[in-house]
Parts: C-alpha cells; sequence; structure tokens
C-alpha cells in the first residue's frame, strides 16, 4: 500500500499550483536552482501553459504552448523548465526536469505539446 497525499488534496494543489498560482513556464539549459534564476534559456520568454483538471493526484497541458519564429533565436539545450507567477518578474513557484518530456523543434519554432508535460503528487492507495 503506497503511501502519499489524498487524491483530493493532491488535485486541489495541483490546480492551484498550476491554474492559478503559478501558471507561466520558463525554459532553462540546466537546473533552475532554489530561486529559478539559474540557467535560463535564450527562448526567455515566457508562456502561459493550460492544464486539464487534476485527476487521482496528476495532471497534464491541455493545449499546446508555442515559442515561434524571434523567440527562439539561440541554439541550445533546453533541459529544466520553471513555473512563476506572472510573465515578466512574479513569484518562483516549482520547477520541472523537461528531460524525458517530448518537446517538438522545428525551424526556429518549439512546442510543448497537449499531453506532454504531467504534473503529480504521489496519492495513497
Amino acid at each position: 500500500m503506497p503511501v502519499g497525499m489524498a487524491a483530493a488534496a493532491a488535485n486541489a494543489i495541483l490546480d492551484q499550483h498550476h491554474d492559478t498560482d503559478f501558471p507561466w513556464f520558463q525554459w532553462h539549459t540546466g537546473d533552475p536552482g532554489a530561486a529559478g534564476t539559474a540557467n535560463i534559456a535564450g527562448v526567455g520568454e515566457r508562456k502561459q501553459l493550460t492544464f486539464s483538471a487534476a485527476s487521482g493526484g496528476s495532471k497534464t497541458t491541455s493545449a499546446q504552448a508555442d515559442w515561434t519564429d524571434g523567440e527562439v533565436d539561440t541554439d541550445e539545450t533546453l533541459t529544466h523548465g520553471s513555473f512563476w507567477s506572472a510573465e515578466t518578474g512574479g513569484t518562483f513557484g516549482s520547477s520541472v526536469d523537461m528531460t524525458d518530456v517530448p518537446v517538438a523543434s522545428v525551424n526556429n519554432t518549439l512546442a510543448i505539446p497537449a499531453g506532454a508535460l504531467t504534473a503529480s503528487i504521489p496519492v495513497a492507495s
């Protein structure tokens, strides 16, 4: 029997965190660090991600987020992301390792497809 949070509590935290408090995503070329400000990628513009409603302690992106020509102007390896309270400035909420997330990159555009990024909290069962 795995231990963890009650599913309803995990869902409430995930929905609040990603939908209300910290919906803005920023790319990084390495670990963002404790303040979320280390290794910020040249693709510096934050995008607001949208997620499905949490269920069973998990939620996924529900719409594709695109960085288009002009926003993608550096040749670098993007490995992490961070979530923020605002499009610029704001408060750092959390970071994520993006190495296992399928990210599309074609002709100076970059996309996180719908369903590609999952946020989860272990739930008791």
